[in-house]
């Protein structure tokens, strides 16, 4: 009678299991992926050794392409955590909260909620209104609108000193800066009041000397800038004087552009100063044979001869 054997055959939905009649011990199968044997007995031990060892026949990461066979080393980039380090990682359950770590807001700092209250004891709000329903003892609440500080006493805002009213009547500060220019104001008026006195009582004492024809103690007798006098003209000369001595001047007169000598004839002008000099009778050199520019109109020339 033939035997019976277990046949497995690939299909698209998997292995197949069918019954063949064979009289042989040993049937011949096709190929099957995954195995090498080429007949049943082989393939059945084949099968058994794979899962001795698990079942995989191949291995194949999320970042891989293909099945890899053997002895397969898995790392974190093959299954694609190639960011993954070995540091312990932080849960996001451990994060903000008693007993893990603090996280970072947008502004890249931690959140003030996260800080113990001593390291935020100054909070502002941008009025007293804005505050929160129920303060921390030991914070200090800053209203902007005002610029007032509060702190909690354990059932209300306190404001922490009482607030100074400005103004100008007996119950109110006066204005720092009001303060500041009227004593600015009174300095200047002080200065003047001291300068104008020391004028007053210079002018008292000019008008005392003025009266007696005294010069004031202290003045100056002279001038500050001594002046040049000087004389132009047909004479010339000239000095300095600055009033604290009497001066002279030496004259010097002008050339009236005749030459020194002794003339026969003479003319003189409105003033009597001599402006030309002539001579009446002229005696010629050797050579000589016409005047000179000497010989007056009408006079004589007489010219060598021999």
């Amino acid at each position: 009678m033939a035997q019976k054997r277990t046949q497995y055959v690939k299909t698209a939905d998997g292995l197949e299991k069918q019954l063949i009649a064979s009289a042989a011990d040993i049937v011949e199968i096709d190929a099957i992926d995954g195995l090498s044997a080429k007949n049943v007995q082989d393939a059945l031990v084949e099968i058994k050794d794979i899962a001795d060892n698990g079942g995989v026949t191949g291995v194949k990461g999320n970042s891989e392409t293909t099945y890899r066979k053997g002895d397969v080393n898995i790392t974190p980039a093959n299954i694609g955590l190639g960011n993954l380090t070995n540091d312990a990682q932080v849960k996001r359950s451990e994060m903000g909260v008693a007993g893990g770590v603090a996280t970072l807001g947008t502004d890249g700092k931690v959140p003030a909620a996260q800080l113990p209250s001593y390291v935020d004891d100054v909070l502002e709000f941008e009025n007293n209104g804005k505050f929160p329903a129920t303060g921390e003892t030991g914070k200090i609440y800053v209203a902007k609108d005002t610029n007032l500080t509060y702190r909690w006493s354990g059932s209300s805002y306190v404001e922490i000193s009482e607030s100074l009213a400005l103004g100008e009547t007996s119950s109110t500060a006066y204005a720092g800066d009001k303060g500041k220019a009227l004593a600015d104001r009174l300095a200047t008026a002080e200065g003047n009041i001291t300068s104008n006195d020391g004028d007053i009582t210079a002018l008292q004492t000019r008008a005392t000397n003025l009266e007696n024809g005294t010069t004031p103690a202290g003045k100056a007798t002279k001038l500050a800038t001594a002046r040049k006098i000087s004389v132009t003209g047909d004479a010339s000369g000239n000095t300095t004087f600055d009033g604290s001595a009497d001066k002279s001047i030496t004259l010097t007169l002008a050339n009236t552009g005749v030459t020194a000598g002794t003339y026969s004839a003479v003319a003189v002008d409105a003033k009597g100063r001599v402006t030309a000099g002539n001579q009446i009778v002229e005696w010629g050199t050797s050579g000589q044979t016409t005047p000179s520019a000497n010989l007056a109109v009408g006079g004589l020339f007489f010219e060598l001869v021999g």
